[in-house]
């Protein structure tokens, strides 16, 4: 494969910036544009932070460089990283620099996919490395934190080495039968089926909640035109997001705003109030009204405390 090269900091000003370069002329470009008196006259040593300057062409930059040797880095290749004063034009010209020397522009994910091809993690493990990335709450960090650690991983082996262990008893069986004392019972491969169907169930189970942790639980503020949803809506936001008046049907649209509370994520959707209406607009948000009703996981109903209920 060939040598890749990508910013792996977001872009913007900022104290540090981080490029790197992964691949089997890793080293080389690095050490092409890398000076440090001390690694004039040694080799480098692995894992180690070095002070230098990076060649810009024109001038230099004050940095530091390390470089992972494989198969003990992120990827599983030779890696070098720079870590650079954070400037997003000083980034980008760090970047144009390494790819002059020969590396290739590391597409979206590149450097996980090959850490997931060389071995290095599993797909379940990419998949909470990049839900960590994202995460906006302290439930996600969690789940995201455990997912990392190989627990679903851990399950989907056992299926698998159970199931290869009951396929490769019944086959015994079935080629050798004059040795069907040594092979397993039809009651152990019976049980070995209901376990692994039992866990499969188990963790359906589980994706609802991953999703209500990734997502965020909907909870839908329903009732009738200009019983306080929208200022109910500003209470919970603590600031005025929806517009608050004394005509009827002023929310025409649905709103939808979300809060981290005890670090789960609450989306909260203000929705038109519901009632027989000629305006087309306001027919419209009534049906969306009933549709956030419907795809909703909590419905708050507001109702006017003076008034009873009706139908």
């Amino acid at each position: 494969m060939s040598t890749i090269a990508q910013i792996s900091t977001p872009l913007g000003s900022g104290g540090i910036a981080i490029v790197r370069i992964s691949g089997e002329d890793a080293l080389k470009i690095g050490r092409s544009l890398f000076y440090s008196k001390k690694l004039q006259n040694s080799d480098i040593t692995p894992r180690l932070l070095y002070l230098g300057d990076f060649d810009l062409g024109d001038a230099k930059e004050r940095c530091m460089m390390v470089y992972f040797k494989a198969p003990y880095s992120f990827t599983g290749e030779d890696v070098v990283e720079f870590q650079i004063h954070g400037g997003e034009y000083l980034a980008t010209k760090v970047l144009d620099r390494i790819v002059e020397k020969g590396a290739s522009l590391a597409q979206n994910g590149e450097f996980s996919k090959r850490a997931f091809l060389n071995g290095k993690m599993s797909l379940d493990e990419a998949e909470a490395t990049i839900d960590m990335i994202n995460a906006t709450s302290d439930a996600e960090i969690k789940a995201s934190s455990k997912l990392a650690e190989g627990s679903l991983f851990k399950q989907v082996k056992k299926i698998q080495d159970d199931l290869k262990n009951g396929v490769a008893n019944l086959e015994v069986a079935l080629d050798y039968p004059e040795h069907d004392d040594e092979a397993m019972s039809e009651q152990a491969v019976v049980e070995i089926l209901k376990n692994s169907l039992e866990t499969l169930k188990n963790l359906e189970k589980t994706y609802k909640n991953g999703e209500k942790i990734k997502f965020g639980i909907d909870v839908a503020i329903v009732g009738k035109p200009n019983v306080g949803k929208s200022s109910l809506l500003n209470a919970l936001l603590k600031e005025d997001r929806a517009i608050v008046t004394d005509v009827k049907g002023t929310t025409r649209d649905t709103l939808k705003e979300t809060v981290n509370y005890k670090g789960l994520k609450i989306n909260f959707i203000d929705t038109a109030g519901i009632r027989e209406s000629d305006d087309i607009v306001e027919k419209i948000g009534v049906e969306k009204s009933k549709k956030t009703i419907e795809q909703s996981d909590i419905i708050l109903f507001v109702i006017e405390g003076s008034e009873n209920l009706d139908n």
